[in-house]
């Protein structure tokens, strides 16, 4: 899977098409800590305008009444504490990439004054009585189902929209398989290097317990776990001692019998249980046979609306395409 985003990201960074004055946005999506930041600024610090300047801009900590003043700057006397002009974050990423994380918890006052600058390519200072022209990359990310967050009327369709014209969905830790090893070794690596540590190596029983493990914190997670491990060592090697894992059940598993009797779900955490959006998939199925595939009955059913229905369904299509859909049982 993150071969497929490292073949994309390579791919785009080896065009022209960051470096024209209107590049194309980028919208980042994936569990915290799946590593949405680095990805940002891979594509940054490997495309046409590494020279500019990269403005890490975490969109939830910033307050609402300073959220405006902060991204677009303010002149002198804009407001009672503006004793002087102040330069935006745009304005300061300009010719380089502004990232915006946390994207999805934009207060909506703000989200209508970025989808004018996205397609604008101006700003205005607060107080200000001139825009001056921006040749920014933009660059989005954000942890939360964006489909889910429009549904509810927390963030504007159209804005999410103008910031997925490339979008980048990072998989979980927990699916990558070999990237688990890979990353490990690399952060014991770092580690060693930060820390003046002489360990170059984890044991096989360690690695085996890392691939088991189920890393809710993903890459972040996997990090701290090593950062850890090394600074307690006292080997040249990482053994299983020294990781706080917990142990990982061999047994447990649960049944799903839906209406119609045809959509059972057995689910064996020990032996390659399906994935949510499977399970997703087929409650959906019987909740639409139930219904004579009334999608308002059946929205009622599930207590989810109509186009959330829709959006899992189709989500799921995209995802199988290349694979038969799940067995039921």
């Amino acid at each position: 899977m993150m071969r497929k985003v490292k073949k994309r990201i390579e791919r785009l960074v080896s065009t022209s098409a960051l470096a024209v004055e209107n590049p194309p946005t980028i919208l980042i999506t994936g569990e915290t800590g799946t590593g949405k930041g680095l990805i940002a600024r891979a594509i940054h610090y490997n495309g046409p305008r590494s020279d500019g300047k990269f403005i890490h801009v975490n969109c939830t900590a910033i307050a609402d009444h300073l959220a405006e003043s902060e991204f677009f700057g303010h002149v002198k006397g804009a407001f009672t504490d503006a004793r002087k002009d102040k330069i935006g974050l745009f304005e300061l990423a300009n010719h380089g990439t502004i990232f915006l994380d946390e994207i999805g918890h934009m207060p909506m006052s703000l989200q209508a004054k970025l989808l004018g600058v996205l397609e604008q390519r101006t700003i205005r200072a607060v107080g200000g009585t001139r825009d001056r022209k921006l040749d920014v990359h933009v660059i989005a990310a954000t942890n939360r189902t964006m489909e889910e967050a429009i549904e509810s009327g927390s963030f504007r369709q159209d804005l999410f929209h103008r910031l997925q014209v490339l979008r980048l969905e990072i998989p979980t830790l927990r699916v990558r398989g070999d990237d688990i090893v890979l990353l490990a070794r690399l952060f014991l690596k770092r580690c060693s290097l930060r820390y003046g540590l002489d360990i170059d190596d984890i044991s096989a029983p360690a690695l085996e317990a890392l691939l088991a493990h189920d890393w809710p914190g993903n890459v972040r997670e996997l990090q701290h776990a090593i950062e850890s491990a090394a600074l307690i060592a006292d080997s040249r090697e990482l053994m299983l001692e020294h990781f706080s894992l917990q142990p990982v059940s061999t047994s447990g598993g649960v049944t799903i019998a839906c209406q119609p009797q045809e959509h059972v779900i057995n689910i064996d955490f020990a032996r390659d249980p399906p994935l949510l959006n499977e399970v997703e998939y087929h409650i959906i199925q019987a909740a639409l046979e139930y219904a004579n595939h009334n999608l308002s009955r059946a929205s009622r059913l599930l207590g989810i609306s109509r186009d959330a229905i829709r959006y899992r369904l189709d989500r799921f299509e995209k995802e199988s395409s290349k694979s038969p859909p799940p067995e039921n049982g």
